[in-house]
């Protein structure tokens, strides 16, 4: 006998897909139209989200993920499938550039490498080994923060020094930030791009390479290509049929 699904759990899992996928402050009413649904129904699984802790609810009355939806989000970014769906996309910018191109995440206050890419070799890096980078100094860091939430940006903000605000409009405007530092005896130029799913910034994907050959032009040239295909690979999902 097959284990039955819980359609409870199928609902609430969509509720969350929806208010991700429309973004911002969803309200209940602008949320049963695009399910489908009825409005107190779809006020009961609200509210019980926001009681468990992935949504919370504003002060228009509307609701939003939670830090706990960004998190699990940043955490799949560990996870062999998702990690390996974005290899193919850092050994072509190899390719390109040849220069290192890594993989970086949040954690905690810091930024660290889950995944990089050498020319003519892949090392795959436990997290928990890693180096961990300044949010302030590194570009990684400048670009997970630049699209982070209002509400994680401010305790993030309460726990560590950020970036400074006209560099992180900058870096929204632009699409990827840049750093130097020294990393191992040498000094280095790094450019950063993040990994955006519906909004939601779960990674950063990096070009390194020593300030001696650098050419930063060509590297922000290269790397808004990936940045591209970056946002093909995590393309939204078909939005819910409107009932209207």
């Amino acid at each position: 006998m097959s284990t039955q699904v819980l359609q409870s759990a199928v609902k609430a899992l969509k509720v969350l897909e929806e208010v991700s996928r429309l973004g911002g402050s969803v309200g209940v009413g602008q949320l049963a139209r695009h399910l489908g649904w009825q409005r107190g129904a779809t006020h009961q699984y609200l509210v019980t989200l926001a009681s468990a802790g992935w949504l919370r609810q504003d002060d228009s009355g509307g609701y939003r993920l939670s830090l706990k939806a960004g998190v699990v989000g940043r955490a799949a970014m560990t996870e062999d499938s998702l990690v390996e769906a974005i290899e193919p996309l850092m050994h072509d910018l190899v390719a390109r550039i040849h220069e290192s191109i890594s993989l970086a995440i949040l954690q905690d206050d810091a930024t660290v490498v889950i995944s990089r890419v050498e020319p003519g070799r892949l090392v795959r890096i436990d997290p928990r080994f890693e180096g961990r980078m300044s949010l302030e100094k590194s570009a990684s860091g400048k670009v997970l923060v630049a699209h982070a939430a209002p509400d994680e940006l401010a305790q993030l903000g309460a726990r560590t020094q950020l970036p400074p605000t006209d560099e992180l409009t900058r870096v929204r405007r632009d699409g990827y930030a840049t750093a130097r530092a020294h990393w191992y005896g040498d000094d280095i130029v790094v450019v950063a791009v993040p990994v955006l799913e519906r909004g939601t910034c779960l990674a950063a994907v990096c070009i390194s390479a020593p300030t001696a050959r650098a050419d930063l032009d060509e590297m922000i040239a290269a790397i808004r290509v990936t940045a591209e295909e970056l946002d093909r690979l995590f393309v939204n999902p078909t939005p819910a049929k409107d009932p209207s």
